[in-house]
């Protein structure tokens, strides 16, 4: 399966079909995932199975939408 990279929680929100599809693919209620878009983050605790979801889906998104720092290499920002 092709991956996908998506860059932020809008982009991801679409690529998995709209609020509703993706609130189901997420676990959460369509106004959970609003707001995690509003917000422009979505909670660190989910972010393990999240990630083994959106890859299941051949779907990658960057740490920083779940709070992380973006990864270093070499002493610059990723």
């Amino acid at each position: 399966m092709p991956k996908v990279s998506v860059s932020s929680i809008t982009e991801l929100v679409s690529e998995l079909g709209g609020l509703t599809a993706a609130s189901r693919t997420l676990n959460a209620t369509p106004q959970v995932v609003y707001n995690w878009r509003q917000r422009g983050r979505i909670p660190t605790r989910l972010f393990l199975d999240h990630e083994r979801k959106l890859s299941q889906l051949g779907v990658s998104a960057p740490v920083t939408l779940w709070g992380f720092e973006a990864p270093m290499t070499r002493g610059v920002a990723a």
